[in-house]
């Protein structure tokens, strides 16, 4: 059961994430967007806003694997002992 919560969990936060990519920058910043006429300007905010977005989702990812790489060198044993002894 666990594991379909984990799961389900997952997919809700990726459809989020890929919601916010699509639609984010009419939400956050719809007023200043223009619907007719689009100018350069209107393409720099909807650029930053899904750099952001990937900058973010790169940070997590990146604190995932500092996590899970953690994790597995404490259960790895002598993992950090050292194997070889210096050359006499």
């Amino acid at each position: 059961m666990k594991r379909i919560l984990r799961t389900a969990a997952r997919l809700v936060v990726a459809a989020c994430y890929l919601f916010l990519m699509w639609r984010g920058p009419w939400m956050v910043d719809g007023g200043h967007l223009r619907t007719r006429d689009p100018q350069p300007a209107d393409g720099v905010i909807v650029t930053g806003f899904r750099t952001t977005l990937v900058a973010l989702g790169a940070g997590v990812l990146a604190c995932l694997g500092l996590y899970h790489t953690h994790h597995s060198l404490q259960h790895t044993p002598g993992c950090t002992a050292r194997t070889s002894a210096a050359p006499t």
